[in-house]
């Protein structure tokens, strides 16, 4: 009897399955009564937020499973608020779209340059101290690409990310982040483990009425641990960073540590000696 084929291993140019649907409604409401000790006048302030979302959640993939899989989850709806605090707001309603979504794809899972992307917008509330409340707008992509092998694994990630802060009562910030990683790996039963992380960040930071903060970041990271006659009790840890600031401000720094422990028990370690040296420019 010749055995059926299951559905992750049907061949489809498109398959999508809902697998969720939510509808959702929020609702808040406060006020407050406040009263300075240095004046008998009584100030008050209060916030009126309604929220309406309808969620839907979807996985599948393109031709195979093992070609392109997929899952989104979209948050679409509407945001209404209303905050009144005396002299710096007046009350009025304001109405958003939150279009939110989360959406994350893998290639080729099976093999060993499998990669993945992924896109995100999302909106966080965050209460700092009674009504000092701010909204964050925030979106994300990027992807991740990976080299499986027995030499030096490779992994190279890319991010792009823009927060917006707003609040009723301050200005509104700006921050965006352009980041870009790369991590190899060898494990050597000669040399031990050593791992090699780079990485460099274009980012900007915006305040209204105040100037502009921008520039970039690089760091580098050199890292390797060896085991003395193969004994995890007995290593050799050394690192060497390199870090630089340029843009607004500058700074940069060099540091080198080399050191050389050993754990006993559980209780006793030594530490032999330990070379530290470092570097301000």
């Amino acid at each position: 009897m010749a055995s059926s084929q299951s559905d992750d291993d049907e061949l489809k140019l498109l398959s999508i399955r809902n697998t969720g649907n939510a509808l959702k409604f929020g609702f808040e409401s406060e006020s407050e009564k406040r009263r300075s000790s240095s004046s008998t006048q009584t100030t008050k302030n209060k916030r009126l937020l309604f929220e309406e979302t309808v969620e839907n959640r979807f996985n599948g993939s393109v031709y195979h499973p093992n070609l392109v899989s997929f899952d989104i989850d979209l948050e679409n709806g509407l945001d209404h608020r209303k905050e009144e605090s005396p002299p710096t707001t007046t009350g009025k309603l304001n109405t958003s779209n939150l279009n939110r979504f989360h959406a994350f794809s893998l290639f080729l899972r099976e093999r060993p340059y499998a990669f993945s992307l992924k896109a995100d917008r999302d909106r966080q509330v965050q209460n700092r101290e009674f009504f000092e409340r701010q909204v964050i707008d925030s979106t994300r992509d990027g992807g991740t690409f990976g080299l499986k092998n027995t030499f030096v694994p490779a992994v190279l990630s890319f991010n792009n990310n823009s927060q917006t802060i707003s609040r009723a009562t301050r200005p509104s910030q700006d921050y965006v982040d352009n980041k870009m990683d790369l991590s190899l790996n060898n494990i050597s039963k000669k040399t031990g483990e050593t791992r090699l992380d780079l990485s460099q960040d274009d980012f900007s930071r915006t305040e209204t009425g105040l100037p502009q903060q921008s520039g970039t970041v690089r760091e580098g990271r050199l890292f390797n641990q060896y085991l003395l006659f193969g004994d995890e009790n007995k290593q050799f840890n050394t690192s060497v960073n390199q870090y630089k600031l340029t843009g607004t401000r500058a700074s940069e720094f060099f540091n080198f540590d080399e050191r050389f422990d050993i754990k006993h028990n559980q209780f006793l370690n030594s530490l032999i000696f330990n070379y530290l040296l470092t570097y301000l420019f």
